[in-house]
């Protein structure tokens, strides 16, 4: 399985953190399935299903001209993007 690094800004902080994925589009889901919350302030479960239900509308975007990198708007989860990348070992 490939692995997959997550820069997740949230209410002006930046959470990264790794996880792996047979590919691009199952690796937010796991992300968000497996985030240390406590490692992030005034985080909750309430957050985890936003994250759930916004990467389940919404699916990776490729940036332009960067190869193997995504982004996730998250519409459920006020001042939050999540960016990722699949990471060479």
């Amino acid at each position: 399985m490939a692995l997959y690094t997550f820069f997740f800004e949230f209410r002006n902080g930046t959470y990264i953190s790794q996880i792996r994925a047979r590919n691009y589009l199952e690796a937010p889901r796991i992300w968000a399935e497996e985030l240390d919350l406590p490692s992030i302030p005034n985080a909750n479960e309430i957050l985890r299903s936003k994250l759930t239900e916004s990467l389940a509308f919404d699916k990776p975007v490729r940036l332009q001209g960067i190869q193997r990198t995504w982004c996730c708007s998250l519409i459920y989860v006020s001042r939050a993007l999540l960016h990722f990348t699949q990471t060479a070992e």
